[in-house]
């Protein structure tokens, strides 16, 4: 059904448009949530949800570092799970964003509410994530994360294992650094973020404000990594996301941002997409 809708609202010969006029007239068919209203859907259960969540994480994560660092490491192998780690944290926080951006309605029982209603926010009112605490700001990922750094514990690599160690040290950093990635996606919207966030913006292990920014020229459609960036230019110069999009809206019929666009608006990017 979305498939013969898109087919039919095609135009059949298109003609060359100038580049500033198009982009007015995809802004003036966007259809944006209440900021308002988004925000009111962080309640006082969720809240509490989250507190208990963030005390569960924290103590599976000391459990499942002691298992991991209280065995002999060199520093080859901690050096490369370290980085590996942070260069998986960068890919799997871009998935997630995109995801939350792409799909999904606020309308959803339970993950509506509790995940996509703060991908839309965010994009309604980017500035939010500064006011947020900290509870607010990690609770679902770290929901989210317990049972997974609970299987970790699971992986119990010999000790002269280097590569069974340096994966393990890989994913213990992935998992700890993706809850955290909202605190360095704050630390990107803060004009004056504390001063270690500042150093390692500078020097490139945190993004910056400046390159998150541009994601927040609507529609939104790159630089969907906001942990790290090292992986925004690969990603978006091979057009991945629009590749993926592609492939659901192929298989599902599902229309990419409707629930953050509006219809109207998510078609004309996809027609766009594939002319």
């Amino acid at each position: 059904m979305e498939n013969a809708s898109l087919t039919a609202a095609a135009p059949v010969a298109p003609r060359p448009v100038d580049e500033s006029m198009r982009r007015l007239s995809l802004h003036a068919q966007i259809v944006r949530h209440d900021a308002a209203e988004l925000a009111a859907g962080y309640t006082i259960a969720q809240h509490r949800l989250n507190i208990a969540g963030l005390i569960v994480f924290c103590g599976v994560a000391a459990w499942v570092g002691v298992h991991t660092f209280s065995r002999p490491i060199g520093l080859l192998p901690l050096v490369i799970g370290l980085l590996s780690g942070w260069v998986l944290t960068d890919f799997l926080c871009g998935i997630i964003h995109w995801a939350g951006d792409t799909w999904g309605r606020t309308k959803l029982p339970i993950v509506g509410r509790a995940l996509v209603r703060n991908f839309r926010e965010h994009h309604v009112d980017p500035q939010a994530i500064t006011r947020h605490g900290l509870v607010q700001l990690l609770g679902e990922q770290a929901i989210v994360a317990i049972p997974v750094i609970g299987l970790l514990r699971l992986y119990d690599p010999a000790h002269d294992d280097d590569v069974g160690t340096t994966v393990l040290v890989s994913l213990y950093t992935t998992l700890m650094a993706s809850v955290a990635a909202n605190l360095f996606h704050r630390w990107a919207h803060m004009r004056h973020p504390p001063l270690a966030a500042r150093v390692l913006q500078r020097v490139g292990i945190l993004i910056s404000f400046k390159h998150h920014a541009r994601h927040h020229c609507a529609p939104h459609l790159q630089r969907y990594c906001i942990a790290i960036g090292w992986l925004n230019p690969l990603l978006d110069g091979i057009r991945f996301w629009r590749a993926l999009e592609w492939l659901v809206w192929k298989m599902t019929g599902a229309v990419p941002r409707e629930d953050d666009l509006g219809r109207t608006a998510a078609l004309t990017i996809l027609r766009s997409d594939r002319q």
